[in-house]
């Protein structure tokens, strides 16, 4: 899957995408009344990693598993 795909799947699935520098992560998904993705994209090295990470976020959200707050 393309990664414009999937940034239209967060869209349709009204998940927002924010770009959030972290120290040990990369991204995260979190639940909090509503639910979205935190890319640092600073260290993320690559488009292949940008669209695996985000796949893997996006399967946390359809396995209703989240990081906690």
């Amino acid at each position: 899957m393309e990664i414009n795909r999937l940034y239209k799947l967060c869209e349709k699935e009204n998940i927002d995408v924010n770009n959030y520098k972290m120290e040990k992560r990369k991204a995260r998904i979190i639940n909090n009344n509503s639910t979205s993705i935190f890319m640092d994209y600073s260290n993320i090295n690559s488009k292949i990693e940008e669209k695996c990470l985000l796949a893997e976020e996006l399967g946390h959200y359809y396995h209703d598993s989240y990081y906690t707050i």
